[in-house]
């Protein structure tokens, strides 16, 4: 049996639903579940806060873990949020397909002791509502990319209207909540240099460049190698023995990975520099995508680097 004292270190996991919070703390073993509403999450806040908590986990949910995280960081507790994937993994590894939420919390917190990663500083105000307002755009945009797909192929010239409509409703949409986003950037100072700043680099337009902003604001604060995972740009390679297979990119955000694709494909046709490399990698009977995906990863540590050192791009003639 462990022994624990008032000052041995606890470790927190919580299951979230759409309605409900199941917490669970290690090494005491103390389970309960609460309602998840903000009064509540005061209420676990205050619990929490006498206590020797060194880490909270959670699994990603769908959103409905956001506000509870945002008040457990306001508190000023380290709050880390896990991909759910890499929860489930966990769980097979310790008692296989065991599923009920009292026990994903007990697992939960003991994955907070055993997973040594630093907790995420909680967002800025500004910087959270660029980052859900950049995913509301993708939303919409990808409703476009649809609503123009079915107009290629419908007859009636009813719902031929209907859909001219439904675009021009679409489209106005995304104009507000880009207007929306650029206040946004040009109410922070730091945001509005970093926005600029990229913009000077060959196939980052204004898009492109807002979209950094809102989706990958540790851009300039992490390694090249970190930045490169953070976009799932970073070749994951697959060895066994004597067999070694072909490195593929995987995870990350796929949102700043499809911006970065955006512009690599852009800076490889006006750039000296990444036609070199785009030409380079094809004449090593790289498939198109493949190089083209290495030419965003290193376009990305070029931004990287950029927003570290303040410095503007230097572009590279043919």
């Amino acid at each position: 049996m462990t022994h624990t004292t008032q000052t041995t270190a606890r470790y927190v996991g919580i299951d979230v639903s759409q309605k409900t919070l199941t917490i669970a703390i290690y090494p005491t073993d103390e389970v309960w579940t609460i309602d998840n509403t903000r009064e509540h999450h005061t209420a676990l806040v205050q619990h929490l806060a006498h206590l020797p908590i060194q880490r909270v986990l959670l699994e990603s949910s769908g959103g409905y873990e956001k506000a509870v995280v945002s008040a457990l960081q306001q508190a000023g507790l380290p709050v880390v949020v896990v991909p759910a994937q890499r929860a489930r993994y966990f769980a097979k590894s310790m008692r296989g397909d065991l599923k009920t939420d009292r026990a994903d919390a007990r697992m939960l917190a003991y994955f907070a002791c055993c997973y040594p990663v630093q907790p995420v500083a909680p967002c800025s105000p500004v910087q959270a509502e660029l980052k859900e307002l950049w995913a509301r755009r993708e939303q919409l945009v990808q409703q476009v990319e649809r609503e123009k797909k079915r107009l290629q192929t419908v007859q009636s010239e009813a719902v031929r209207a209907s859909l001219a409509r439904m675009l021009a409703v679409l489209k106005d949409e995304i104009a507000q909540i880009e207007a929306r986003v650029e206040e946004l950037i040009a109410s922070d100072a730091a945001l509005a240099q970093k926005a600029a700043l990229l913009q000077t680099a060959v196939g980052v337009g204004r898009v492109v460049a807002y979209g950094l902003v809102a989706e990958l604001p540790e851009l300039g604060q992490v390694s090249h190698r970190a930045i490169a995972a953070l976009a799932g740009l970073a070749p994951v390679r697959c060895e066994s023995g004597d067999w070694v297979g072909r490195a593929r990119v995987r995870g990350g955000r796929p949102r700043v990975r499809r911006l970065l694709y955006q512009a690599a494909v852009v800076a490889s046709t006006h750039d000296g520099r990444w036609r070199a490399v785009y030409e380079g990698l094809l004449g090593r009977r790289k498939v198109k995508k493949v190089a083209l995906c290495a030419v965003a990863r290193q376009l990305l540590v070029v931004l990287n680097a950029m927003v570290r050192d303040g410095r503007a791009y230097e572009r590279v003639q043919a």
